[in-house]
């Protein structure tokens, strides 16, 4: 399938995210002296979207939960669901690209739910330094320069089997067989975990930029074993790989102790190897029961090419090719 949002639209969804309007409502540059002062205005909210807190046991954290709900009739089977890391910021790109889809005819909507820890920016990057990361017996060269905890990324995944998706499937119809992870960055690296070491928990993977790098590519120590739990499986697994073409080049105006960290970590080449080296083991191996696809956006660096493996991951989640 083609792409259907172009980076000009991503730029305008950006930016509505940001500084969102209101149909018929004064801007501040056009607003009378009577105008209340700006704290007084109303919170923005999203259409057909909740929210609820889960405290978990599994983690010790809370989590603010996000969830769109299609504004169509429940497909038979349920609707697919998305399950987005990084929810305070992947989440409202995910809801406007589904509905945008499903407004074009193309598909009948799906369920996106995303997931943030719940106490606040600060609180949000400690939680994923560990919940977004593999337990490796050593953590001595991780390579993680936040002095964060890390090593919790089973314990977050039992979070989101034990705990978020039973409320999901209470309160929505879903399609177990139609259930997507999406991460990017560390995000990116607790999707290859699951899907090396569960690859049972989703059918559709999305790992955008995946921080291969972390701990010296433990992940790909992984995939260990990883062929017989793909044999294992009901039914087949697809991967996508996204990565941006510029996320190991250093602009010239960046510090030298960043370039030499941008060029260890080698985000390109990594996800470039990982896709060659599955194309010839599992998936050839398989029996079919591993699909892959392999993204790489032209002139982006590690941040642009979020919104940019969203848009392709989109369609993806409706059964398009990886």
């Amino acid at each position: 399938m083609s792409r259907f949002l172009t980076r000009t639209t991503l730029s305008v969804i950006l930016t509505l995210m940001i500084n969102p309007t209101f149909a018929g409502a004064d801007s501040p540059s056009t607003a009378t002296a009577n105008t209340p002062t700006a704290n007084s205005w109303p919170e923005v909210t999203l259409d057909n979207t909740r929210q609820f807190i889960i405290d978990s046991r599994q983690t010790g954290r809370s989590y603010r939960i996000l969830v769109a709900v299609p504004d169509s009739l429940v497909p038979e089977g349920g609707f697919p669901v998305v399950y987005s890391l990084d929810g305070n910021t992947t989440f409202p790109l995910w809801k406007v690209m589904a509905e945008r889809l499903q407004q074009r005819g193309q598909a009948r909507g799906a369920l996106v739910v995303g997931i943030t820890a719940a106490e606040g920016d600060k609180a949000q990057l400690v939680a994923r330094a560990e919940d977004y990361t593999p337990p490796a017996a050593n953590m001595d060269k991780t390579g993680d320069q936040s002095g964060s905890r890390q090593g919790g990324a089973d314990r977050f995944l039992a979070f989101i089997e034990q705990e978020l998706k039973p409320q999901i499937e209470q309160h929505f119809a879903i399609n177990r067989h139609q259930q997507t992870l999406f991460g990017h960055s560390y995000g990116g690296l607790f999707t290859l975990h699951t899907l090396f070491t569960h690859p049972e928990s989703f059918q559709r993977y999305v790992a955008a930029s995946p921080s291969i790098w972390w701990n010296e590519r433990y992940v790909l120590s992984e995939r260990n074993g990883f062929a017989d739990r793909l044999a294992a499986l009901a039914q087949p697994v697809t991967l996508m790989l996204t990565v941006g073409s510029e996320e190991q080049t250093a602009p010239a105006s960046m510090k030298a102790e960043r370039v030499q960290m941008l060029q260890k970590r080698a985000q390109v080449d990594n996800v470039k190897q990982l896709f060659s080296d599955l194309q010839q083991t599992e998936a050839a191996e398989s029996d079919g029961k591993l699909q892959l696809g392999l993204h790489i956006f032209p002139g982006e660096n590690h941040m642009s090419a979020m919104p940019e493996a969203i848009n392709r991951a989109v369609e993806f989640v409706y059964g398009g090719k990886p």
